[in-house]
């Protein structure tokens, strides 16, 4: 997993959600790279996963993938990444087919 923890300080149309007292901010990218991530329909095979991350979610996969207690109410309410695994097929292995793509002009 690869987190960021800086938004770059693009406009983001999106208003972040306020769980607590110290909310979450402005949403940051992530990557995630496993064979077992949700196979998705772009060229390379990887997926877009719309759910609401935090950083604590990332904690809350490890403690949930080993059966361990939260640390904190705010890792116990983090969303586990579980959009972005499915561990229910078998891991997909290989080499990625990665293509090299240019942006389109606006």
């Amino acid at each position: 997993m690869i987190v960021w923890d800086d938004f770059g300080g693009f406009y983001d149309h999106v208003k972040p959600p306020h769980y607590d007292i110290m909310g979450l901010g402005p949403r940051t990218p992530a990557l995630i790279i496993s064979p077992y991530t949700r196979a998705g329909e772009n060229p390379a095979g990887g997926s877009i996963d719309s759910t609401v991350y935090e950083f604590s979610s990332v904690l809350r996969f490890v403690e949930d993938l080993h059966g361990l207690k939260p640390l904190t109410d705010r890792d116990a309410q983090a969303s586990p990444l579980a959009g972005a695994f499915d561990f229910s097929r078998p891991p997909r292995l290989g080499t990625p087919n990665l293509q090299e793509r240019t942006c389109p002009s606006s």
